[in-house]
């Protein structure tokens, strides 16, 4: 047996390089589908939380509207009650002046 020829070892050289980036190549495809579904996945995450904070935001503007609504009916009983001190007291000196 003879010496092989130059082109039949970088032929060689080439082809288990040719494999190893073939193998490399097939693990960076598993990582990058890794990485895509955890992505996937905290973007599902970040849209619930968004959800989640929809919720409270109008759950705090009802809460508000019902607060409003609330002082409106207090004012209106302040009202009544002053408008009612200032009917006893107009009453109180009509009948003093008597």
């Amino acid at each position: 047996m003879g010496r092989r020829p130059k082109e039949s070892i970088f032929g060689l050289i080439t082809g288990g390089l040719d494999i190893y980036s073939a193998n490399k190549i097939r693990k960076l495809g598993s990582e990058f589908a890794s990485v895509s579904q955890k992505v996937e996945a905290g973007n599902q995450a970040i849209l619930r939380e968004i959800s989640n904070v929809e919720q409270l935001q109008i759950a705090t503007i009802a809460g508000l509207y019902n607060v409003g609504t609330e002082l409106q009916n207090l004012s209106q009983s302040s009202w009544e009650i002053l408008n009612a001190l200032e009917k006893e007291d107009r009453r109180q000196e009509t009948l003093g002046t008597m």
